[in-house]
């Protein structure tokens, strides 16, 4: 009977549990449930619910996992999302619930003693309310956090049992977390300590009831101070008893350094407005003058005939508060019209003044007062005068100049250096040379003016004016309607007001000049052939005559002569003379052809330190004087060069043949060497040396400096032609009473092993 009776109290309490429960077989399926989770699920008979099928493995709202720890008899606790649409979709079991609730459930297998499993109960709650609570109270802190940070301000309270600060949110120096008095006091400004130590002190002795404290506070995530506004009241229990503090802090740090600014702009614009070039006069919509800084144009105002307004003043012209004044006052119009208004006013013969009357509004757009600006323009009068004057002086200046651009017999034009040299002006007589009208070359290059090769040549004396020369002229020979014709072309560089440059050019027509100088030049040439003729011929017979007399008198004698060795001397001096006579027609004859440029040069690869080593033996042999040295400087065991071996050969021999006729002691010095792509060759001597004015002479055909010396004068000439035609230079550096060094010059390639 007691077991009967306990099994009654468990099923009533079973039936009354404030939770669901429901109990499944071992294989899943729904057996039993309380009245409370019939509540949960909608369902109106415990009979239909159990008719339904319901299986605990089917449960549309359980997950995949959920039904494989069941399976496994494992236990599973958690909340879940019920959703009842998806239960009727499922056909899951009859319910009168739609849209979802929260749940909280707990599906434990229940085990016999043997531990085989017998069925499984569910127990769960709706905790849907809980949830929504939950919810809203974390929307209601997020909202709260939000006007935080807008209003820029933290929460805080003062624990007065503790002693301790807590800040909820924002950047608190410990948000959510006690602070102790000599914590936060480390974070405050030094010079604010002693009002913060002030502040606790109350507030323990329960002195305050309003706290209002502003002091500059540095949190550890800044690197400066701010400046902050502590605001709080004392909370009260209900016999009136302080049981903490709290209230509010704000950063003021933006408001006081904007309100520093203004204060600044404020200064500053007090500043311009007392030193502004003008006079200046605020007045309100009833015409009191409210600020002006006429006092400091006293004597535009006297001219005006009137007084300076002052602050507190009224328009002279008002009556029962209205303005009287005439509909032309500027001041009267810009009230009534909203806008700008500008006049210019005479006073007397000489002054004139500029009003500039500026409408103020408020921000719904209604006119509160109008500030008056005044200028004397006087003197800007008088030059805008002198301005037109003068603008109509430029202007027939331009009419002028025009007319004479277009006019001149010579061709015009202007060049814009800044913008890639392009014609900005060009007069007709310009543009036929060019062969194009105007609009053709105005805007343009030489480039898109002239051939490619022509513009080249002129861009090269653009760019000589650039980088500084000053003038630049040269002669140009367009074809003009199919006739050649001579220009002359001037150009020079300007710089104008407004920092351009400008290239001028102008070109004359120099073709008749240009014939009748080529006339004169032919006519002059042909006298000068007579003359070198004459002067050739000259030179020639004397040269001549000199061996052949000698040839003929020695050789008469040598006939004669019955003593064997005196006829072998006479024999001698007639071959010396062959000889001489034979160079003599060689050089006339090396000269002629160089000259006409029938000349034939043979290059080929040879070793120039051999050639030089050879050339070294033969000329030692010609020194036949004794108190003279020669010596040779080769630099390198090997020189290959590519040239002409028998005109190299006789440069050197020329010059060396010269230093042996004119030194009698020291040392002759025969060398080369290789020096930036060019051979150098030197044959230096310690003779006569030559005067400064007659070495310009020396390289001159039958120059002869010293007319006692043998020779024909063309030796040097030669050197000169030979070299000159290879691309070289030739030179002499000497020294009167010292010696001379003649030089040479001959571009090459060359491949050179140093000793």
């Amino acid at each position: 009977m007691q077991l009967e009776n306990k099994f009654k109290l468990l099923k009533i309490a079973y039936e009354m549990a404030p939770v669901g429960v429901e109990i499944y077989d071992k294989d899943g399926h729904l057996i039993d449930c309380n009245s409370y989770d019939l509540k949960i699920f909608g369902i109106e008979r415990k009979e239909d619910f159990i008719r339904a099928g319901v299986t605990l493995f089917n449960n549309p709202n359980f997950t995949i996992q959920d039904i494989e720890l069941l399976s496994k008899g494992e236990s599973i606790q958690r909340n879940i999302i019920y959703d009842f649409n998806v239960v009727r979709n499922y056909n899951y079991y009859p319910t009168s619930k739609h849209g979802y609730i929260h749940l909280e459930l707990k599906v434990s297998p229940l085990m016999s003693e043997e531990l085989e499993r017998m069925g499984y109960v569910v127990v769960m709650n709706d905790v849907s309310y809980i949830k929504q609570r939950e919810l809203q109270l974390e929307e209601y802190n997020l909202k709260t956090e939000l006007v935080n940070k807008v209003c820029n301000v933290i929460p805080w309270d003062y624990d007065i049992n503790k002693h301790v600060l807590n800040a909820y949110s924002g950047n608190a120096i410990i948000p959510n977390s006690d602070i102790s008095q000599e914590t936060y006091l480390k974070y405050v400004h030094p010079e604010d300590r002693e009002k913060v130590r002030e502040l606790f002190a109350k507030a323990d002795n329960l002195e305050l009831e309003i706290i209002h404290l502003a002091i500059r506070l540095k949190t550890p995530d800044v690197l400066d101070f701010k400046r902050i506004v502590l605001d709080g009241v004392a909370v009260k229990d209900k016999k009136g008893k302080i049981i903490k503090y709290t209230g509010i802090r704000r950063d003021v740090s933006e408001w006081i350094e904007l309100n520093e600014r203004l204060i600044q702009q404020n200064r500053m614009n007090n500043l311009i407005l007392k030193n502004i070039n003008s006079g200046l006069l605020y007045m309100t919509s009833d015409c009191m003058v409210q600020w002006s800084n006429l006092e400091g144009f006293a004597p535009m105002v006297k001219k005006m005939g009137t007084h300076s307004h002052q602050p507190g003043d009224y328009c002279v012209k008002m009556l029962d508060g209205k303005c009287t004044g005439a509909d032309h006052c500027p001041i009267k119009r810009a009230f009534l019209s909203n806008t700008i208004q500008k006049n210019e006013y005479k006073y007397g013969d000489d002054t004139f003044v500029d009003f500039v009357s500026i409408p103020v509004c408020d921000d719904d757009g209604k006119v509160v007062g109008t500030l008056l600006k005044l200028d004397d323009i006087s003197e800007r009068k008088k030059l805008y005068l002198e301005l037109s004057r003068t603008k109509e002086e430029v202007l027939l200046s331009n009419q002028i100049l025009n007319e004479l651009i277009e006019k001149i017999p010579g061709g015009m034009y202007i060049k814009d250096a800044n913008d890639g040299f392009r014609y900005v002006r060009a007069n007709k007589v310009f543009c036929e040379i060019t062969g194009k009208e105007q609009s053709d070359v105005i805007g343009n290059t030489d480039f898109e003016v002239f051939d490619k090769e022509s513009a080249q040549v002129y861009r090269i004396y653009d760019m000589r004016l650039v980088a500084g020369e000053k003038v630049v002229s040269y002669e140009s020979s367009p074809m003009i309607n199919g006739v050649k014709e001579y220009w002359h072309v001037m150009k020079s560089i300007i710089k104008t007001l407004d920092g351009k440059t400008i290239i001028l050019g102008i070109a004359n027509n120099i073709t008749k000049l240009r014939e009748n100088i080529e006339l004169k030049a032919a006519k002059e040439k042909a006298e000068q052939s007579d003359k070198l003729k004459s002067a050739f011929l000259a030179n020639m017979s004397h040269e001549i005559r000199t061996p052949l007399n000698a040839i003929i008198g020695f050789s008469e004698l040598a006939i004669e002569a019955d003593d064997a060795e005196e006829r072998e001397q006479f024999l001698d001096i007639v071959k010396s003379n062959n000889e001489q006579l034979l160079r003599l027609i060689s050089d006339v004859l090396d000269l002629s052809k160089i000259e006409a440029g029938f000349i034939d040069f043979k290059n080929e690869e040879f070793d120039l330190a051999v050639c030089f080593d050879e050339l070294e033996q033969v000329m030692r042999q010609r020194i036949t004087k004794p108190d003279v040295v020669f010596k040779t400087l080769s630099p390198y065991r090997h020189c290959w060069v590519r040239l002409d071996k028998n005109r190299l050969v006789q440069v050197f021999t020329n010059y060396m043949i010269n230093a042996i006729k004119f030194t009698e002691t020291g040392q002759i010095v025969m060398r080369y060497e290789y020096v930036e792509g060019s051979i150098r060759g030197y044959v230096s001597d310690t003779g006569i040396g030559i005067d400064e004015d007659k070495k310009k002479r020396l390289f001159n055909r039958f120059e002869k400096l010293n007319d006692f010396a043998q020779g024909t004068g063309l030796g040097l000439s030669i050197c000169k032609a030979l070299v000159e035609v290879q691309g070289g230079k030739v030179g002499v550096d000497s020294t009167k009473g010292v010696g001379s060094t003649f030089w040479f010059t001959i571009p090459c390639e060359v491949v050179v092993e140093r000793v």
